[in-house]
């Protein structure tokens, strides 16, 4: 018996590396330079067909016989050369199954069967021996299988792949990395279907004024390394149109990426984070990636790295608490980033006649918007009957978009765009509050849905009631995946799968309506944030029952987001929320229960969320009665430190940040002081 499962290992990686496959093993190449030089010499066969010959004779020395090795040799050259047998795709397709593959080549190709025939097992050996390094570089194999060629199907020569060493090595370097991540990420695309005119995502919207932002920010990103900023203000502001917009203008310069789950587990997974051009990372809603925030700026921050990271959200005092509470955001070093840019009361424009210039161009396109039909999606509908308007009929909804201003604060763009829409759809504006607005742009999205999707009353009825059900719980979860059939809507999707018979390419397109956001196998959000939390409580309210209501407060309290999401829906819209909210201050609290903290979070974010002292004032007082009412609870370490941050976040915005501008010192000076008058607070 002679084995040498070295020498085979070193050639059949050589082979397999020559064909861009496994990774790491250039190191060897020195280990064979005489079988290259012996092969370059040939020149009765060909270099491949030497190659592969050399390939077996090394296979042959694994055999149990040296009789066997003449058979071996030709059927594993056999083997070898039958792209059918031996392709990606095949191989793939017994991945994590090596071992039964090579039984099946044996049993296939050689005819021999371990049950009957002992030298089967020599062919298995031989097999297995090839297919090992394949296996342990899968990727690679599948990027193979994609462009549909054999392994062995691009095989160079040993003096070709000597000279192409280093470009290789960097391409298998690149593969996977973060520079690849970085290169490939893309902003928010405008909708393809572009029914939703009051995202910040559509085309038929376009981006005017913020001129002195845009300046601010165009400094910014001129800072050298790292630094960090944010954008703050109200719901339905602009927060997000503007950093896109600004990206886009920016993207000639450095490289956007607009960070969301699955970017921080792409990029906090790198073991390296190296590039050679600037980034603009942008985070929406920061409050909830703080965690991988500060990681990825950790990360970033041990490299000679021209990055900036603009974060969104809605309370200025919330990005001051971040850069105060994170080590990582020392390296911010220019004064004027520890306060973000706030758009609460800064107008599209610095001039009122220009700001209402800006507000005019905004509603005009509303009315020049279009939507395609979802039954013929060439046709293009109007969405207004009229899709002019004079300058009288801007300024008049511009003067009833103030009114919804809260103490006198600009008008908010996604204000703007509802009165806009009612006007445009009634000729006239009859209620003036948000909810009415909210409620009317939804009766007439639900009658655009009902109209596309005729059948009898009864079954239409029933499908678009199923369909507001699971958007809303998509919304609350920030979407959802099919094929996982969430408990809490199973019956509803049931009702949506029977109403098309299980054709996945109309159910995709019945959700694409609902959310207007295309994405197959997926229920979106719906968005902007404040009509998708007014379309949960709306569903909440009138369409979910108490046991139901039971099962998705359960599930929703229990995900991060859906604790951030019940909390602006209090804030946002207390009267709408007013069942929700007592849900919550109704909760009796349980000794070393992980809910208690889950309970105390929403009413922590609420507080943040909160327009007024007076608000934020009743959502601390629930907190205070929970600890009145169960006083183990000042024994619990994270109940008690959502309380100080509550309480901390209150007094700081009473204080219009001042304590803020103080260094960090001074902070966690003012952050134990509270934390003492609180304790004593609980106490009595």
């Amino acid at each position: 018996m002679r084995t040498d499962f070295d020498t085979t290992a070193k050639i059949v990686s050589l082979i397999l590396k020559a064909f861009g496959l496994p990774t790491g093993l250039f190191s060897i190449v020195s280990d064979v330079t005489s079988i290259g030089i012996k092969i370059a010499k040939q020149n009765k066969r060909s270099k491949k067909e030497c190659f592969i010959q050399e390939l077996v004779k090394s296979v042959g020395k694994i055999t149990w016989n040296e009789n066997n090795y003449e058979d071996v040799k030709e059927k594993v050259l056999v083997t070898l050369a039958d792209e059918k047998c031996f392709s990606a795709k095949r191989i793939l397709h017994y991945y994590k199954r090596e071992k039964d593959y090579s039984i099946e080549l044996t049993e296939e190709l050689y005819g021999k069967s371990a049950e009957t025939d002992p030298s089967a097992e020599e062919y298995q050996r031989a097999m297995e021996q090839i297919l090992a390094p394949v296996y342990s570089n899968l990727p690679l194999l599948e990027v193979a299988s994609n462009a549909e060629e054999a392994i062995l199907g691009k095989l160079y020569s040993f003096e070709t792949l000597a000279k192409e060493r280093d470009s290789m090595l960097e391409a298998l370097k690149y593969k996977d990395s973060f520079a690849e991540y970085i290169d490939n990420a893309e902003l928010p695309r405008f909708f393809d279907k572009q029914d939703n005119v009051f995202s910040y995502r559509s085309s038929q919207i376009g981006f005017y004024g913020r001129k002195r932002e845009l300046d601010r920010l165009g400094v910014f990103v001129k800072q050298p390394n790292i630094s960090i900023w944010g954008i703050a203000g109200p719901g339905g502001c602009g927060k997000s149109k503007l950093a896109r917009y600004f990206a886009i203008k920016e993207k000639y310069h450095r490289q956007p990426v607009w960070l969301d789950q699955a970017a921080f587990s792409q990029l906090c997974s790198r073991s390296e984070c190296n590039y050679p051009s600037p980034i603009l990372f942008i985070c929406d809603y920061a409050a909830q990636f703080e965690k991988p925030l500060i990681e990825l700026v950790q990360m970033l921050s041990k490299k000679p790295i021209d990055a900036k990271i603009l974060l969104l959200e809605r309370q200025p005092v919330w990005y001051t608490n971040f850069l105060n509470s994170s080590e990582a955001c020392e390296i911010n070093e220019y004064a004027y980033l520890k306060e973000p840019i706030d758009l609460t009361n800064a107008d599209l424009s610095d001039d009122d006649s220009e700001a209402n210039e800006v507000y005019s161009k905004i509603i005009k396109d509303l009315a020049k918007s279009e939507h395609p039909s979802s039954e013929n999606p060439a046709v293009k509908e109007k969405n207004y009957k009229k899709n002019t308007l004079n300058q009288d009929e801007c300024n008049y909804i511009i003067k009833t978009a103030k009114t919804l201003s809260i103490n006198k604060q600009p008008v908010r763009c996604l204000f703007l765009l509802l009165v806009a829409d009612a006007y445009l759809r009634d000729g006239t504006i009859t209620e003036l509050d948000a909810d009415a607005l909210l409620k009317n742009y939804f009766d007439h999205s639900e009658t655009i849905i009902s109209n596309r999707y005729k059948r009898t009353e009864g079954a239409k009825d029933k499908l678009i009631r199923a369909g507001y059900n699971i958007l809303a719980f998509a919304t609350a979860s920030d979407g959802i995946k099919l094929e996982n059939e969430p408990s809490e809507i199973c019956d509803k999707l049931k009702i949506v799968d029977r109403h098309f018979g299980g054709d996945p390419k109309s159910i995709n397109s019945y959700y694409s309506d609902l959310s207007e956001v295309i994405e197959d196998g997926t229920v979106s959000p719906l968005k902007p944030d404040l009509i998708g939390e007014f379309l949960f409580l709306a569903e909440w309210n009138e369409h979910i029952g108490d046991e139901k209501k039971k099962e998705w407060f359960s599930t929703l309290i229990q995900q991060e987001y859906g604790r951030t999401f019940f909390s602006r829906c209090i804030a946002n819209w207390f009267s709408k929320a007013s069942t929700l909210y007592e849900k919550l201050c109704s909760k009796k609290m349980a000794e070393n229960s992980v809910e208690n903290t889950y309970y105390a979070e929403v009413i922590y974010k609420t507080v943040c969320e909160a327009n007024s002292d007076e608000e934020r004032q009743k959502y601390l007082d629930v907190l205070k009665k929970w600890v009145a009412d169960n006083p183990s609870l000042y024994l619990s370490q994270g109940f008690m430190d959502i309380y100080i941050k509550a309480l901390l976040f209150r007094v700081e915005k009473a204080q219009g940040d001042v304590c803020m501008a103080g260094p960090i010192r001074s902070q966690v000076d003012f952050s134990r002081e509270y934390r003492y008058e609180a304790e004593v607070e609980v106490r009595v």
